[in-house]
């Protein structure tokens, strides 16, 4: 158990959102860590698209421990054509909000500790705050090229989000009154994402978003190459359909120094076809100092966000420093796939999407085991992960 790090006396009545689509290898983790928490007023709503989700036996298994558990089970009435399932499951989860004045959303594949609610809620004590959230650190536990190029695009991501105050829906709390006295809820049944939007609205409303430091959430999943590039189109879609400004100003920078990238390896082929040696220098040197910088800066957030971690820089800095290169020139094609997408794969659902506000759902299936790994992870009652 951590020590929270806002100590302030706000507890106000929290109702926690959990929307889950298949089974995660975390959420029996997640479910039993959020009947842990230390905040003393707060109860969970579980909501699914479907009664035979493999996570709904996950999660009454984990239930049956605490039978006395403020945690509510619910299906989705309507999966929308006209949204993402996960707009639907926000839309419905908050309608009925009873005395609750915090509501707070956290992802099915996060393992929070048992402070994390009390973390989460505390900055929302500030009047002008009506927006709090944390982020995902990817810590891989392979040194695949596909966990590497996520593990240094969510590392600048990071950064981003916090630059232009794009919250992030895996860890986010916010309070009743920007979802009554504001639009967000009628814009999630026309949106593809529920979080980016959010940090919008707030700023209209002239309220302020809050990034909880403390709430990093380590994420250890594996991923292949192949299977990162559907991600990344995704969430680099989101930012530039809901923070435009934010996706064209990060992104235009990006192109540059993919530009340079691929101007510098050409000049080390044709130097090496031509028998150029000074050119390869040059170009090695070009190539290589950009991405140096960018380890640096990684493993120095690295190191201020999560003391103590060792991630994969200092596992393999030279593989780290390839895969660094790789990301460059990778984010180049995801940058211009991103301009032109117009459909998405997102957990066995494929969407058509026109503009922020024009999201058709192909057609609605219940999620399937056989899509996803193991399907019932044995819950950990005796340990509970700090982050996920």
């Amino acid at each position: 158990k951590r020590p929270a790090h806002f100590e302030v006396d706000y507890h106000p009545e929290a109702l926690v959102v959990l929307p889950v689509r298949g089974a995660d290898e975390t959420l029996a983790d997640c479910v039993h860590a959020l009947v842990q928490q230390s905040y003393t007023n707060f109860r969970v709503r579980v909501i699914f698209d479907s009664p035979t989700d493999p996570g709904w036996e996950i999660v009454e298994q984990v239930l049956g421990r605490y039978p006395a558990a403020p945690v509510e089970m619910m299906q989705l009435a309507e999966a929308r054509p006209t949204c993402s399932l996960k707009c639907s499951a926000v839309f419905e989860a908050t309608a009925d909000l009873g005395d609750a004045e915090i509501v707070a959303f956290i992802d099915s594949d996060i393992a929070p500790d048992t402070n994390w609610l009390a973390e989460l809620v505390a900055p929302l004590a500030n009047p002008e705050v009506v927006v709090s959230h944390g982020n995902r650190w990817y810590l891989p536990a392979d040194d695949g090229w596909g966990s590497l190029v996520r593990y240094f695009w969510n590392a600048a991501a990071v950064a981003t989000m916090y630059f232009w105050g794009m919250p992030w829906g895996g860890t986010l709390a916010v309070k009743r009154e920007l979802l009554e006295e504001t639009d967000i809820r009628q814009r999630w049944l026309r949106a593809g994402c529920e979080d980016v939007p959010l940090g919008s609205v707030a700023r209209s409303a002239g309220k302020k978003v809050c990034f909880v430091p403390g709430l990093i959430m380590r994420d250890r999943e594996a991923i292949s190459l192949k299977g990162c590039f559907p991600f990344l189109d995704r969430q680099l879609l989101w930012a530039r359909l809901y923070h435009p400004l934010c996706w064209w100003a990060s992104n235009v920078w990006q192109v540059i120094i993919a530009g340079a990238m691929s101007v510098a390896l050409l000049c080390i082929v044709v130097g090496i076809w031509q028998g150029n040696f000074a050119a390869v220098a040059v170009g090695l040197l070009a190539a290589a100092l950009p991405n140096l910088v960018s380890m640096v800066l990684v493993s120095w957030m690295e190191k201020t966000l999560l003391p103590g971690v060792q991630g994969p820089i200092s596992r393999s800095p030279l593989r780290a420093l390839v895969a660094i290169a790789m990301t460059n020139i990778a984010m180049l094609r995801v940058v211009f796939v991103s301009l032109l997408t117009r459909s998405i794969e997102w957990r066995g659902i494929t969407y058509r999407i026109a503009g922020p506000w024009q999201v058709k759902m192909a057609a609605y299936r219940p999620y399937e085991p056989s899509l996803q790994g193991p399907a019932e992870p044995e819950p950990k009652p005796t340990e509970v992960s700090a982050t996920v």
